[in-house]
């Protein structure tokens, strides 16, 4: 089954299995595959998505294939990705060229700088409470 999208939808689609979106504009599209050329959407929820010279605002999939676009979040298992610019990039497995503000291992490293910022505020905090 592959349905075809075209025009200006402000609402999306769900619950399809295949969608194909070209020179669209989407709020939401939750699917099992979603094909997208020159389109923007919103949020994106798939099993395996392909964005061509596309924009998303959130994309949610097992399998991220991104060429020459922009997002503000991509989460998935595997990226694959070709001049790709985006916000927050979220996956183990990342392939190719894509520039992100924030990936997973910036994240982790700042959630333990700030773990560890803290307990060292804490600890200088008990350690000279005790002088006047």
């Amino acid at each position: 089954m592959r349905d075809t999208y075209n025009g200006h939808v402000g609402s999306g689609f769900d619950d399809a299995r295949s969608a194909y979106v070209d020179r669209s504009a989407l709020r939401y599209l939750e699917t099992d595959v979603a094909h997208l050329e020159r389109a923007a959407v919103q949020r994106l929820r798939a099993r395996e998505v392909t964005v061509t010279q596309g924009v998303v605002g959130a994309v949610i999939a097992d399998t991220v294939t991104v060429r020459q676009s922009r997002a503000g979040i991509i989460a998935g298992r595997s990226v694959a990705a070709d001049e790709v610019h985006a916000a927050v990039l979220l996956a183990p497995v990342v392939r190719g060229d894509v520039h992100a503000f924030m990936d997973l291992r910036t994240a982790i490293g700042i959630g333990f700088g700030m773990a560890l910022g803290k307990a060292l505020i804490t600890s200088l905090r008990l350690l000279f409470r005790g002088k006047p």
